[in-house]
């Protein structure tokens, strides 16, 4: 017969068994619950989600914020080559979120309406090229697109044609449709703010693009420190360049007479698109692509 010690051990054990299995079971649900809210409550393995996930117009800054970090999750897990792109602007979305609950703008109320139309662009045409209206979204978005269904493109490639048709293309009919104000102090202040987010950018570019390597491009994430700093100032300065375009193009959209616009539109459109196929001229030859591959992948 069973002592009463090893009855003592058996319930001990038991109870730790118990305490073990509740721990799993609450591990388990709390990693349920994490993957629900990062995937917006949608299966990250369906290939309808991230369509659904962009279905309705977003209404905040919040709003894009939490959808595109889903999407970001969900495209990340599909091995969507969509997802460096919707990773970078998740990160820059965050951060550019937090400097409006900072108070770093002078009026961050239109600075949330800037920021909310801008990502609603990006929303439309994802939706557009979901749904099979490919011919009537942005060019350089439907080179982005078509890009990752492509296997021969880069990460960073697909990062930069996200970055040119957002903000090449994007990010002059966002100023425009939110308002630069009329010449004067309104316009002034606009401009700073406009001009003030690439502060943020510089802040939090070496993080940003560091946590973009290491995830897609570990190759890159590998290289030598003064590598990167290269990569990270050459991208900052690239998009710099393009943000200022950018309120030159408001400007001269804002400016014109009617009748003018459409020319003024065209170049935008025609300049991105070019931007976009030049992008990608290092891997049209497919030893070439196959070898920065590699190299990408850290091979």
């Amino acid at each position: 017969m069973p002592s009463l010690r090893s009855w003592s051990v058996a319930l001990v054990l038991s109870f730790a068994a118990a305490g073990c299995a509740a721990e799993t079971d609450e591990s388990t649900a709390s990693d349920s619950a994490n993957l629900n809210a990062a995937t917006c409550g949608l299966d990250p393995t369906s290939p309808a989600s991230p369509r659904r996930l962009m279905d309705e117009p977003l209404k905040d800054p919040e709003d894009a914020e939490t959808r595109l970090g889903c999407l970001r999750t969900i495209l990340t897990r599909q091995k969507d080559d969509r997802a460096p792109f919707a990773s970078l602007y998740t990160d820059i979305t965050i951060s550019a979120r937090a400097a409006i609950d900072a108070g770093r703008f002078e009026d961050g109320v239109w600075v949330a309406r800037y920021m909310t139309t801008f990502a609603e662009l990006y929303r439309e045409a994802f939706v557009g090229y979901a749904d099979g209206r490919a011919d009537e979204i942005p060019g350089s978005w439907r080179i982005a697109f078509d890009a990752a269904r492509d296997e021969r493109p880069l990460q960073v490639q697909h990062v930069t044609l996200g970055v040119n048709a957002h903000v090449n293309r994007d990010l002059a009919h966002t100023l425009y449709i939110v308002g630069i104000g009329e010449r004067g102090a309104v316009r002034e202040s606009r401009k700073r703010d406009h001009f003030k987010v690439n502060e943020i950018l510089r802040e939090n570019v070496d993080a940003t693009l560091s946590s973009l390597a290491e995830t897609y491009a570990p190759g890159l994430g590998q290289s030598p420190a003064a590598v990167m700093r290269i990569l990270t100032e050459t991208y900052y300065q690239a998009v710099a360049a393009g943000r200022l375009k950018a309120w030159v193009d408001a400007v001269a959209l804002s400016d014109a007479f009617p009748f003018l616009r459409p020319a003024i539109e065209d170049q935008i459109e025609v300049t991105s698109k070019l931007i976009a196929r030049t992008i990608l001229v290092p891997t049209i030859n497919e030893d070439l692509a196959e070898k920065l591959r590699e190299i990408e992948a850290g091979n």
